[in-house]
């Protein structure tokens, strides 16, 4: 089945990686991609100690998308694709397993990825899978069977307090 978590509030990737821990706790293997991150966070390397989770990554951290030049966005475009392909052929492998595409909400409402080859995947999946994003976008709550909007409704980011260490990375 396939799952999108979508909305403006926290918890989108959280829920993500939740299920990613209860798949590997109970032996299945787990592919998680982060599409639009780069830069280190605290699942990366808690992750990283599962055997049964692959994870991949953006080699390096672009920052936010408005502030990227277009020779990075098409870098990052091609290493999106790159990535989803690398996806695509995990799930052939592991059809048993857990999918998560962090992020690839984000990276389709901005066109740094190749919309075909997510199109496909979605359409035809493999594997349990697991979208995320902000947007709500028709591609994945058309054809989710589990939909969740994720809707803020207070955060302390509202108030100038800054993302904390182990809390929102």
């Amino acid at each position: 089945m396939t799952h999108y978590y979508y909305g403006n509030g926290k918890g989108k990737t959280t829920a993500a990686l939740g299920m990613a821990v209860r798949a590997a706790g109970h032996g299945l293997p787990v592919c998680v991609v982060q599409f639009l991150k780069g830069s280190f966070s605290g699942e990366v390397k808690s992750l990283g100690v599962l055997p049964q989770v692959t994870l991949i990554r953006l080699p390096k951290d672009y920052g936010f998308s408005f502030q990227m030049t277009q020779q990075q966005m098409q870098e990052i475009t091609a290493q999106h694709s790159h990535m989803l392909e690398s996806a695509a052929a995990w799930a052939k492998q592991h059809p048993d397993g857990l999918l998560i595409l962090d992020e690839i909400g984000d990276a389709v409402e901005l066109k740094l990825i190749d919309v075909d080859l997510v199109k496909q995947l979605v359409m035809h999946p493999m594997a349990e899978q697991i979208y995320t994003g902000h947007a709500e976008q028709p591609l994945f709550t058309e054809h989710a069977d589990y939909v969740t909007e994720c809707r803020c409704v207070r955060h302390p980011h509202q108030s100038g307090v800054q993302a904390r260490k182990g809390i929102e990375y």
